[in-house]
């Protein structure tokens, strides 16, 4: 075993890193759910080098800030989706036939449409996964 700074172990061989010996399999290890966009990786020689345009601001400038990233998960949205739905039909309650009142119906029955069409692909690709 070698030592460096006497802190530092280094305990492990290519060899059972590269040639398992263990009876257990390999796994992933267990650390949460990975998210989209939680680890942005960042060009650092690309901003130094070429740095950014006004397009590239631009673009930039309409790229919406994300609050809970939990939302990009497929689970996340059917979850918000599903609590979305009855806070709708809340409001849809509480609202006088307005402009307002059209627009509730209109997201409800989007939200209706997203989880029908959802479903049938759920459908689809199980039907295809059996093929």
């Amino acid at each position: 075993m070698v030592q460096v700074n006497r802190s530092l172990n280094f305990d492990t061989g290519i060899e059972q890193i590269v040639i398992q010996n263990d009876a257990r399999p390999a796994s992933l290890p267990e650390s949460g759910r990975a998210l989209p966009g939680d680890g942005q990786i960042t060009h650092l020689l690309d901003e130094v080098l070429s740095p950014p345009s006004v397009e590239q601001t631009l673009i930039e400038s309409f790229r919406p800030e994300i609050a809970e990233r939990d939302i990009l998960s497929p689970s996340g949205y059917e979850m918000a989706r599903d609590q979305a739905g009855p806070a709708l039909r809340d409001a849809l309650s509480t609202l006088p036939d307005s402009n307002d009142r059209q627009a509730v119906e209109h997201a409800l029955q989007l939200l209706s449409d997203d989880k029908s069409l959802r479903d049938l692909l759920n459908t689809y690709r199980n039907l295809l996964h059996r093929a």
